[in-house]
């Protein structure tokens, strides 16, 4: 799970990240290596989703250090 997370940062895939998250595929068609519309695409979801991801996202830290 560790190397998972190492390989996702090096390779910067949001299309990855994003999946791996366990956000909606409708986000996945957009283009890799833009952490603003990362943002963006985050914000825009429902408050439910977003409080979802953001539990998910408590083990990963440093990934989300790594994004930004």
């Amino acid at each position: 799970r560790k190397q998972f997370n190492v390989q996702l940062r090096e390779s910067g895939s949001r299309k990855k990240d994003i999946f791996f998250n366990g956000v909606s595929t409708a986000v996945i068609s957009f283009p890799p290596l833009i952490p603003m519309k990362k943002e963006t695409e985050f914000t825009r979801l429902p408050k439910r989703e977003q409080e979802c991801l953001q539990r998910k996202r408590q083990g990963q830290k440093t990934m989300k250090q790594e994004m930004k």
